[in-house]
């Protein structure tokens, strides 16, 4: 009887967990932990029962006194079982308190998921807001797409066709700069032979100034061997007397300033003609020795046949230093009583004008009296070297007044503030 009683009491309970954990399996949701933890915590109590009930039947079996049999076992019994349903109950509370705070985590978690993803997943919605927008906008472009293809199409052929321009236009230049290349070629050549023949011309130009220079010099001794053998001719005559009571010879009429006045020929030796050149070269030398070097010009002098008498320089070394002027000196004597000017021609100052004429500056012609050391001077600007022909002297190298004399150490002045 016991016996039954327990087995029936042990087998209705795990019938019932058997139940409910199958309904539970076969459900879904929040429910389903909670159910199948209930069927455990009745399958735990039913089996404590079962064990405290076979205990205390052992135990009431082997002891003697009967404080645990009969009715007293049934007492302690369904004690037993409140004290082990209390002690399911709290612990199914446990289990449920638990139970719901893990639902709650997990409702927190998948908030927190939620917002993360959410957070995540707003910038890939506006970029795809932005590109369904962009689709939009593309696909409202299509037709300006379309026209603009046929632009394109049309300056594609536009283009091609000016391609094909440029190629010509680029084999025709070929062509031009082939010829362009024969005609260097050709003018190389005549260049060089003009340069040949301008080298010739040169020496050619040279070898005649040379022989125009020795054909001056022969000129000057054929006039020097004139003034030697030529009769003196009949000069007219005045009435006059000089201081000491005889007749007096003088000219009738006296030359005009800027004409060639007639010239006096006197029977000369050959002896008195280099005389009267060596007194000329003297004086040449001491003209520079006392005028131009005193005045602190900077100068060549020559008195070699062919050379000019100076040539003036400007200040600086004499590798760097330019010419200024190139001068002439000629020494005549003239008196008032006499031979009152002389035609210097241009054949006389050839060398002079030759190099003034290189060096592109004035020639100053210096022209002293040897009767009273009186000094002239007259610059020929370069403008005017190529059409000179020849300077006669003026009056006041031999005019007696204090007026003349001052004229000439003027034009002097003027022609050494010059240099």
């Amino acid at each position: 009887m016991n016996d039954l009683l327990l087995f029936l009491v042990t087998l209705i309970p795990l019938l019932g967990y058997i139940a409910k954990d199958i309904g539970a399996r076969l459900e879904e949701g929040t429910a389903h932990e909670t159910r199948r933890r209930v069927a455990t915590v009745s399958a735990m109590v039913v089996l404590y029962s079962v064990a405290l009930t076979a205990i205390v039947s052992e135990v009431s079996s082997s002891v003697p006194w009967g404080l645990l049999q009969g009715s007293a076992l049934f007492i302690i019994q369904p004690a037993s079982t409140i004290i082990l349903i209390i002690l399911a109950s709290d612990s199914f509370g446990a289990a449920r308190d638990t139970s719901k705070r893990e639902e709650a985590n997990k409702v927190k978690v998948a908030d927190y998921i939620d917002q993360q993803l959410a957070g995540r997943l707003k910038p890939l919605e506006d970029a795809i807001v932005g590109v369904q927008n962009g689709l939009s906008e593309v696909s409202a472009l299509k037709p300006k797409v379309e026209k603009m293809s046929e632009s394109v199409d049309a300056l594609t052929a536009t283009v091609s066709s000016q391609a094909e321009a440029t190629n010509e236009i680029a084999e025709q230049y070929q062509m031009r700069e082939a010829s362009y290349r024969d005609i260097a070629v050709q003018y190389e050549k005549w260049y060089n032979k003009r340069a040949e023949a301008d080298l010739a011309l040169k020496d050619l130009i040279f070898e005649a100034d040379e022989m125009l220079t020795r054909c001056y010099i022969v000129m000057d001794e054929m006039d020097d061997l004139i003034d030697l053998v030529e009769p003196e001719p009949p000069v007219p005559e005045m009435a006059g007397k000089t201081e000491a009571g005889g007749p007096q010879r003088q000219t009738a009429n006296p030359p005009i300033s800027g004409e060639t006045p007639p010239v006096i020929h006197g029977k000369l030796t050959k002896l008195q003609g280099m005389a009267n050149r060596e007194r000329g070269n003297k004086a040449q030398l001491k003209f520079a020795e006392e005028i131009l070097r005193g005045a602190g010009k900077l100068y060549d002098n020559s008195i070699k046949e062919g050379t000019p008498d100076y040539v003036f320089y400007a200040p600086g070394s004499p590798e760097t230093r330019k010419a200024k002027a190139v001068g002439a000196f000629k020494a005549l004597t003239l008196k008032e009583d006499g031979t009152r000017q002389r035609h210097i021609p241009r054949r006389k100052v050839l060398a002079e004008l030759r190099m003034a004429t290189k060096y592109a500056v004035p020639m100053i012609l210096f022209v002293m009296n040897f009767t009273n050391g009186r000094i002239w001077a007259k610059v020929i600007p370069v403008n005017e070297l190529k059409d000179f022909t020849g300077q006669t002297t003026p009056p006041m190298l031999v005019e007696g007044d204090p007026q003349a004399e001052k004229t000439c150490k003027e034009t002097l002045q003027m022609a050494l503030n010059l240099l």
